[in-house]
């Protein structure tokens, strides 16, 4: 028999229960909080997920499309590749109603998906292959100084910063080592590595994408996660381009992630409230979202998201709060934290 979800009525909220599943013989339970907090213990959640859990009661039963996108939020992690444009497609499946683009957003989800047969060998290589040509196309641009549009742009021309000798001769290298990552990734592997070869130390430990350097085995032609492929490029950017300490190019990376964090946060938490987006002065120094970013980001997921229902509620309330608190069980210091009118929803919801 194929998998299929328990009957809602009999599933606690905030978790999912698959039957039928080959992997196991008397079903499987999964935490859909799992990338919020590391706790499957619902007695050690927060206040924001106890009540986002009463709106998920108050709506039992729920549709099997209400579940698989709350199934695929709980996969998303802000370092994956997919982010930010993670957030953008999972606020068009909670309009939809459905899974509209097979998009993995990030490996946190511990196999729920997968259970239904998402996120197959063919449908991941597909993902990293466009993710890869985005990227050289990315590159490409840097190369000729073109405006940076897109975020893979401000990331890229954010990580490399004014064009020397050394870096266009990395880049030129580099671009043919992306192109023919589809066949294989060792030679994407070997010129990041190699390049990075000083970071052998502490800091490939400290930090992404340092810390993924080691993700793959010597002989292997495919990443062992879709990070990878991204993560290595990641690296080999930060070093070619910042030229700097170890700490510094961690700090980097950081801030890309946590300034489109901040960024999505405020959007989503504005359509939940129904008020205008307010822009915080961290952003007027912004290096990878700068005001007039975060507006239209706002204006994108407002559109998205379209006109409110219980169910969308929810869902959205699901995301605000894993896109705040994802990753965050190391207590290390968030933009996000500094802003706490970013989240008003998720106070005002208890």
């Amino acid at each position: 028999m194929d998998p299929t979800f328990l009957p809602d009525d009999f599933v606690p909220c905030g978790f999912e229960i698959v039957i039928d599943n080959q992997d196991a013989e008397m079903g499987k339970a999964w935490n859909l909080w799992f990338n919020v907090t590391l706790s499957d213990h619902p007695e050690k959640w927060d206040s924001e997920i106890e009540a986002i859990n009463k709106m998920e009661a108050r709506l039992k039963p729920r549709s099997r499309n209400q579940r698989f996108i709350r199934a695929q939020i709980a996969e998303f992690c802000r370092f994956h590749p997919s982010f930010p444009h993670s957030v953008e497609v999972l606020c068009e499946a909670i309009t939809t109603g459905s899974l509209s683009m097979s998009i993995s957003a990030g490996c946190e989800g511990r196999g729920l998906l997968q259970s239904f047969g998402y996120h197959d060998e063919e449908s991941v290589a597909i993902e990293v292959t466009a993710y890869i040509m985005q990227l050289a196309n990315a590159l490409r641009k840097w190369q000729q100084q073109q405006i940076p549009r897109t975020t893979i742009d401000r990331k890229c021309f954010g990580f490399l910063g004014v064009p020397t000798p050394v870096k266009r001769r990395f880049i030129e290298k580099l671009l043919p080592a992306l192109e023919s990552a589809g066949n294989s990734i060792l030679p994407l592997r070997e010129l990041c590595r190699a390049l990075c070869l000083q970071f052998q130390g502490s800091i490939r430990k400290q930090c992404r994408p340092f810390n993924c350097l080691d993700c793959l085995p010597a002989n292997e032609t495919s990443p062992m996660c879709k990070c990878t492929s991204a993560m290595l490029p990641d690296a080999a950017l930060l070093y070619s381009g910042l030229e700097d300490d170890g700490d510094t190019l961690c700090r980097e990376f950081n801030r890309f992630i946590q300034e489109n964090s901040l960024a999505y946060a405020i959007a989503i938490n504005a359509w939940l409230e129904n008020e205008p987006c307010q822009v915080p002065e961290a952003f007027d120094s912004g290096k990878y979202v700068s005001g007039d970013d975060a507006i239209q980001i706002s204006d994108r997921i407002r559109k998205l998201l379209g006109a409110r229902d219980d169910a969308k509620e929810w869902l959205a309330a699901c995301l605000l709060k894993t896109v705040k608190s994802n990753q965050q069980w190391h207590k290390t210091e968030q933009l996000i934290y500094d802003y706490p009118e970013s989240t008003t929803y998720l106070r005002k919801n208890q």
